[in-house]
């Protein structure tokens, strides 16, 4: 029964674009392959196959537009192909999956199974998964893993370590939660995204036990306005991670550098959590709005077994400040050259010279400018020492010239949003 009804599937519904559905009973697994970005596999086709086929593991309410998996769901494979899957659309909006089963994102690149030696040198193919649409307003689409489940995208639930590439994961306007999200006690298992590209955008992830991003070299990584909410332990990893606006509300471990992270959270909240941070490489801090945790944060020392050399956990807090630069007269001087320079020989890699110019209102880019002069307020940075951890705030010494004029403040400690410099003829 099996093979006819993949078959069916093959040839009925779905040769148009050489896709596959099947179901497989015995690991009570719905796989899908081979549906292009242009033509996503979507809800309703499953449900139609379901009904054909008489599997009976997809449901559907129409009065809350919600569908309901009652099996695993495993969406692409690594034979050249790719494969999208959707939940929600701009005309489908508001759309709920409640799953009762794991859902795998194949990885497009598996080692020895592979003809390419490495990642990088195989064609560049993509199994994704999608909630929501950047487009779609009004009420989100949203994943609901209802029990001890899991999302893993780009590698195998039972062989993590096994050397594979490519599961992605896009959350845009759109939820991934438990069944009961507020409830601490309620939490699905796990989601895991391993070398694969992820964009979480104008998102909340509530509900978790365990939440793993780790970026390879050449990913597409990207965490805007994504909200983690009543989670256990939040992991990253990989090199140029950027956070916007993000926030970590009621979480275990909120903020966990799983190694060889290289962060950067901007306007981002912390609040409520056991833990913020687990430092065991690099992150900075710019303009970050963080309560203390339950528990200090842990910065920890780690020796290279090969070199000997110690890499400390450090973070690095940054401001963004604002200069207005006016003449006597009081009017604002616009191109004017404002540079701080630090008055600390620093213990890390801090912003030693920062120069920027001045606008025609007098001032240096807004605070919500890429550009904006971003100094650095304090430093911390684990030691030799078990649980001690060094801290270092710093100073600057602004100046502002222009027309061969100049003025300077020194000991400017960048805790303070606005500066203001006069511009004096002698």
């Amino acid at each position: 029964m099996l093979n006819i009804s993949k078959i069916f599937v093959f040839l009925v519904i779905t040769a148009s674009v050489q896709a596959g559905i099947e179901y497989d009973s015995s690991s009570n697994t719905i796989s899908i392959s081979g549906f292009p970005a242009d033509s996503p596999c979507r809800l309703e086709r499953l449900l139609r196959l379901d009904n054909l086929n008489g599997w009976n593991k997809v449901h559907y309410d129409p009065a809350t537009n919600s569908y309901e998996i009652t099996a695993n769901l495993s969406i692409g494979a690594n034979d050249g192909s790719n494969t999208f899957f959707r939940i929600g659309s701009p005309d489908g909006p508001g759309e709920r999956l409640v799953m009762r089963g794991n859902i795998f994102i194949r990885p497009h690149w598996v080692h020895k199974e592979n003809k390419a030696p490495k990642p990088r040198f195989a064609p560049k193919r993509h199994n994704r998964l999608t909630i929501g649409d950047e487009r779609a307003s009004g009420k989100r689409s949203e994943l609901v893993l209802d029990g001890p489940y899991s999302l893993i995208a780009g590698t195998f639930a039972k062989e993590p370590k096994r050397w594979a590439y490519g599961g992605e994961l896009y959350v845009i306007n759109g939820n991934i939660h438990s069944a009961k999200p507020e409830n601490q006690k309620n939490k699905f298992k796990n989601i895991l995204i391993k070398w694969g590209d992820t964009l979480f955008k104008n998102c909340d992830i509530a509900g978790f036990t365990n939440f793993n991003a780790y970026k390879y070299w050449n990913c597409k990584v990207i965490f805007e306005k994504a909200r983690f909410q009543n989670g256990g332990c939040v992991s990253f990893n990989g090199r140029d991670v950027t956070f916007t606006r993000c926030s970590f509300e009621r979480c275990g471990k909120a903020f966990n550098d799983y190694g060889g992270l290289h962060a950067k959270l901007v306007d981002c909240r912390f609040a409520g959590n056991s833990v913020n941070f687990k430092i065991r490489n690099l992150t900075c801090l710019v303009d970050c709005d963080v309560s203390p945790g339950k528990y200090p944060d842990v910065f920890t020392k780690k020796v290279n077994s090969r070199t000997g050399k110690a890499k400390y956990g450090t973070m690095i807090i940054q401001k963004r400040v604002v200069v207005k630069v006016i003449g006597q007269d009081r009017k604002p001087i616009s191109g004017a050259l404002v540079t701080a320079e630090i008055e600390q020989d620093g213990i890390g890699p801090v912003v030693r010279t920062a120069k920027k110019r001045t606008n025609a209102e007098g001032l240096t880019p807004p605070q919500n400018n890429v550009k904006a002069l971003a100094l650095c307020l304090e430093l911390c940075r684990a030691t030799d020492v078990k649980k001690i951890i060094e801290t270092q705030k710093f100073t600057y010494t602004v100046t502002a010239a222009a027309n061969g004029v100049k003025s300077q403040i020194n000991k400017f400690r960048p805790d303070k949003d606005f500066l203001t410099l006069t511009l004096r003829r002698k």
